[in-house]
């Protein structure tokens, strides 16, 4: 029967020392000197021929309180780490060739892969540790690009992109948008590390805002749909000083033009982000689910809106009429046409056309200074808008309130 014993003292694995049986080595409290690190370490690994022993480095890592156990990158705690494996590489240069494969950084329990070197005791994401490796170990002398990193980290955290507007200062009062330029400049000359452009590319820097303009709506697009869930934005919206409004409405002009990725990443951000009905409509669908979800259906503002839909559900897209039924409205079949109202069902259909059409101009020029000649096309029916509009304008005073109601809401 095997027996263990612990041997403990600060000096003990100190050099003249020879324990052989020993087979694992705690840094309870480790030293800054990488001279002791490796002769408390070669205590460990001292071993009879062919006994083939497997020496154990064991390195507690000690959180204070609000401090991050995955951000091996900026939490203070893992500092013991990097230098016992800094120690480790300075006495040995092949460690540096394990260090620089990214399939080395992995970490893995002792059961998953026997021949793995570096295990963690909790779920760390690999690209962090990846990450943390090559800017703590093999390039130590990195602390004030780090700091620019860790500004950058936490306001992608906050913004959910990185798109910084060149005179930015975080609340630390570190110069981050001047920062993030210089690194573009590297990046432009060739001169940025490898380690440091994958670290910035992982949070989406775009390294050229002027040339990728798309990937630059694009990032503005994803962290307004994350927060949101949707891409229904006004076409004066601001994000982050980024007109997303005006380019979400251009992508939707052009949306015949978009490349099938380009496409693809938009309607992964939101299925509905071009619908064939007015975008508008969609806008009102997704308040009056937010009001919904926040205070129950009973919310008269989203109630008045989900009455009038259920009236007018003959006019409604049937996806219009199943987004319906998600928020609850499950009498949204759209109702055969009354017989003898056949007049009354044109006039209101040319109403809808004609507003569908205004929505459509004012969504892509941002405006309803429409020419008295314009016409719209509409699902490929050509809308006299100019005219349309005059008309309304001329008699306003006899619209219904519905009518006039939608006007209003459209800014007419």
């Amino acid at each position: 029967m095997s027996s263990s014993a612990v041997l403990s003292n600060a000096r003990v694995l100190g050099e003249g020392i020879d324990v052989p049986a020993i087979d694992a080595v705690v840094f309870a409290d480790p030293k800054n000197s990488p001279v002791d690190t490796v002769q408390a370490v070669g205590r460990a690994l001292r071993q009879k021929p062919g006994a083939g022993k497997k020496a154990t480095l064991v390195v507690p890592v000690y959180l204070t309180p609000g401090e991050d156990p995955d951000d091996l990158l900026g939490a203070d705690a893992y500092t013991p780490l990097w230098r016992t494996i800094q120690a480790l590489r300075a006495h040995d240069d092949r460690l540096e060739a394990r260090l620089a494969d990214p399939r080395t950084h992995r970490p893995t329990m002792p059961s998953e892969d026997p021949d793995a070197w570096l295990h963690f005791d909790r779920p760390t994401q690999a690209e962090e540790v990846a990450l943390a490796l090559s800017l703590r170990v093999l390039a130590p002398k990195s602390a004030e690009w780090r700091r620019g990193l860790k500004a950058a980290r936490r306001y992608h955290r906050t913004h959910h992109h990185l798109d910084v507007p060149q005179t930015h200062e975080d609340t630390t009062g570190y110069p981050l948008g001047r920062w993030l330029t210089w690194q573009r400049h590297l990046h432009t000359t060739g001169a940025l590390d490898p380690a440091r452009t994958q670290a910035l590319e992982h949070l989406g820097i775009i390294w050229d805002p002027r040339q990728q303009a798309f990937e630059r709506g694009l990032a503005h697009a994803a962290a307004y749909a994350a927060h949101n869930g949707h891409l229904a934005v006004p076409v004066d919206y601001l994000h982050d000083d980024f007109p997303l409004g005006r380019w979400l409405a251009t992508q939707r002009t052009r949306a015949h033009d978009l490349t099938a990725q380009r496409a693809a990443a938009l309607t992964a951000l939101d299925p509905w982000w071009n619908p064939p009905w007015p975008i508008t409509w969609q806008r009102a669908y997704h308040t009056a689910r937010r009001q919904i979800e926040q205070e129950g259906a009973a919310v008269s503002s989203a109630g008045e809106w989900c009455t009038d839909q259920q009236k007018r559900a003959h006019d409604l897209h049937p996806e219009q009429r199943r987004l319906l039924v998600s928020l609850g409205l499950n009498a949204m079949k759209a109702p055969a046409p009354r017989a003898g109202n056949s007049a009354l069902s044109a006039r209101e259909r040319a109403f809808e056309r004609g507003l569908a059409a205004a929505r459509a101009y004012r969504e892509r020029e941002g405006h309803l200074n429409v020419p008295q000649r314009h016409i719209e096309e509409i699902d490929g029916e050509q809308v006299r808008l100019g005219q349309w509009l005059s008309n309304l304008r001329r008699r306003r005073s006899s619209l219904s309130p519905q009518r006039r109601a939608a006007l209003d809401e459209l800014g007419l």
